[in-house]
Formats: structure tokens, C-alpha cells, sequence
């Protein structure tokens, strides 16, 4: 009787802390430790919308911590969670304060995300470990929590080409001097961001060939976004010699 008793008790812990998971907005699971990688710094190419679901019969209340940043400064990024949007973030720091709560058998609402607008040194990855777990009445952690990675990977590749093509932009190198010259067979909204995510380039192309002077942006790396009318994305790293 007391085995029976013992293993009564194991297994409702086991389920009175398994109470947190999670998905992308997509339905895409989120597991402990995953990596997810991002090649753009706007739209829908950088925006991860995240979903918690309680799957317990009593009302929990969940936080999000910033676990590391490699290669990031924590700012020009929007972090979403409960009530709570902010627009820097920093290693250690917990969001909201006291949590935010979901009830029984409940789920968020559809607006929380991590949207990353930092482009870094335009080379390396950057990065954010995030880890979202349930606190008590006391704020103190409790039950199952799961942590995973966002990943901006700003290297254009030869796959990253033909990822342009397929959206209908041909590019004839990503290093710049004074023109940038491409041919788009698709109308096209190209964004240019420098590596402070801010847009220094805005135009809308037309089908056909297209020379855009751009000698007098300072030399450096920059990132250019590339959406057609059908909402096809792609990213380049351009460099400015």
C-alpha cells in the first residue's frame, strides 16, 4: 500500500509541475533547447510570436528571463510578454516583475513575441537564450520551465541567392562602391538597414533593372530586406567599401 501511496504521490508531482509548454505562433513546437534562426531584421522574417499553454487544472503564473546575448547590445528589439512590451533588455532581468497569469487549462493571447532588429557587427550570430518558467505565490520558481535560443544570422550564402532569385531579385554582387545594380523580375520593397538596425534605404522597385547610388553611405556592412507582392521575403549583407 505504501508503494501504490508513493507512486501516487511521484506521479502527481510529475504532472503538478508539468504545467508550462509552448509553440511559435505557427503551431511550431518550442522544446527545451532549441535554436530557431531569423535571416531578416523586420517583419515577418524577424518576429517570433510565442504561445504558453497551461495544461493544469489551477491557474500559474509565468515569467521570461533573458538567460545570455552573444554579440548583442539588448537593444533595438521588442520583447512582449503579459502586460508587459519593452524595448532593451538585460542578462539576468525577469519580465514582468511578478509574472503574468494564465488560467486553468488556458493559454496567452496571440500578442507576445521577441522581434530582433540588431544586426550586430553584420558577420557574426547574434543571439538570445531565453528561458520561461512559472514562479509561486512568493515569486519564487516552481514546476517545469523551458529555455531556447532566438538567432539572427545576418551571412549571406550562396543558398541566400537563391533565395533571392526565388523572390525575384537578382543581385549582381553585395560589394558596393559607389551603384548598387540589380534586376527584379517581380515588383519589389527593398529596406537597407546599417548595423544599428536603423533603415537608410527605403525604395520601391519595379520590374527591370535598377542602379542605386549609394556613395554616400559610409563604408561598412549593411543588411537589405526584400519583399514581393506575393510577400516572398530575402535577405542580402551588402558591403560598402
Amino acid at each position: 500500500m505504501k508503494k501504490i501511496l508513493f507512486s501516487l504521490f511521484i506521479l502527481t508531482s510529475y504532472f503538478g509541475f508539468s504545467q508550462l509548454t509552448m509553440a511559435k505562433l505557427d503551431g511550431t513546437p518550442i522544446n527545451n533547447n532549441d535554436i530557431f534562426t531569423y535571416n531578416s531584421l523586420v517583419g515577418a522574417g524577424s518576429y517570433m510570436g510565442l504561445k504558453m499553454f497551461n495544461t493544469s487544472d489551477s491557474n500559474i503564473k509565468v515569467k521570461g528571463k533573458i538567460v545570455s546575448m552573444t554579440n548583442a547590445t539588448g537593444g533595438n528589439l521588442q520583447f512582449c510578454i503579459g502586460p508587459v512590451c519593452v524595448n532593451n533588455i538585460t542578462v539576468g532581468n525577469s519580465y514582468p516583475n511578478s509574472g503574468f497569469t494564465i488560467e486553468a487549462n488556458g493559454e496567452n493571447g496571440n500578442f507576445d513575441h521577441f522581434d530582433n532588429h540588431y544586426a550586430g557587427d553584420g558577420v557574426n550570430p547574434v543571439e538570445y537564450t531565453l528561458k520561461f518558467y512559472m514562479i509561486n505565490a512568493s515569486n519564487v520558481e516552481v514546476g517545469n520551465s523551458i529555455t531556447f535560443t532566438y538567432r539572427y544570422n545576418p551571412t549571406l550564402s550562396t543558398s541566400d541567392f537563391e533565395s533571392l532569385a526565388n523572390t525575384g531579385v537578382v543581385l549582381q554582387s553585395n560589394l558596393l562602391q559607389d551603384q548598387m545594380h540589380l534586376v527584379v523580375s517581380k515588383n519589389i520593397q527593398m529596406d537597407l538597414f546599417d548595423l544599428n538596425g536603423r533603415i537608410v534605404v527605403a525604395k520601391k522597385l519595379n520590374t527591370g533593372e535598377h542602379h542605386l547610388f549609394v556613395s554616400d553611405l559610409p563604408t561598412g556592412i549593411y543588411i537589405a530586406n526584400f519583399t514581393n507582392e506575393e510577400g516572398k521575403k530575402a535577405t542580402a549583407k551588402l558591403i560598402k567599401k
